[in-house]
């Protein structure tokens, strides 16, 4: 649940878990104010996202889940566990969206990955885990000629309107907000920025002519787009 500065007043408030037990232990917010959670759960139907282990393995698996700033998508959300019981139950998000997850797991077979210690030397050990930053978005364009983005494996498409004539170019910066590019049917570069906190696009801007070919954009954590 997010409050406003007063206290008062209720902003959003959300479940997140499944037909079993799911308990939050951690909460961490990242620079573009989204909101991730960890902790653990037996459910088999916690929902998941861009997931790194989509499916209960164990009794109880840790799980991780970052909500976006308006609290009404998932950007992703994953178990995270083995054979045995699994529990989050420290977290922390770096300023590049990296989180950070810290718990204990008696699993002999927890996922393990450029590790210092690879295996449970003997019932219950502790784990640190981290996930880097992915907010899986597609940008394409549609049978009309609109530019369409589709984010978070949900079913929504954002229209970004006008008309090319390319397949179009995206890149994302750290806040999460994605750059799409694309040429009209007359030549001419057009950009657009679709805003991951206000979750609208900005709108075209011109962005050179005349051009051929499909482009391509990189963005900057500052803004700039190249």
């Amino acid at each position: 649940s997010k409050l406003d500065p007063s206290g008062t007043s209720l902003i959003y408030s959300t479940f997140l878990g499944g037909f079993g037990a799911d308990y939050a232990y951690a909460l961490a917010l990242s620079p573009s104010g989204a909101v991730a959670v960890a902790g653990y759960t037996s459910s088999a139907n916690l929902p998941v996202a861009d997931a790194l282990q989509a499916s209960l393995a164990g009794g109880y698996d840790a799980f991780v889940a970052r909500l976006n700033p308006q609290g009404t998508a998932l950007e992703m959300a994953t178990y995270l566990g083995g054979n045995g019981a699994d529990a989050a139950n420290g977290l922390s998000m770096d300023p590049s969206g990296n989180i950070w997850i810290a718990g204990q797991t008696i699993s002999t077979n927890f996922p393990a990955k450029n590790a210092l210690q690879s295996s449970n030397a003997g019932g219950l050990g502790a784990f640190i885990a981290k996930i880097g930053e992915t907010i899986p978005t597609v940008v394409f364009r549609a049978a009309n000629g609109n530019t369409m983005l589709n984010s978070y494996g949900s079913l929504l498409l954002r229209n970004a309107g006008g008309t090319i004539a390319s397949d179009p170019g995206m890149s994302q910066n750290s806040s999460g907000d994605t750059y799409a590019v694309g040429i009209n049917p007359w030549g001419q570069a057009w950009m657009n920025i679709f805003q991951n906190g206000t979750q609208k696009w900005k709108g075209w801007i011109l962005a050179g002519s005349p051009l051929a070919g499909n482009p391509a954009v990189a963005c900057l954590p500052d803004g700039a787009a190249y």
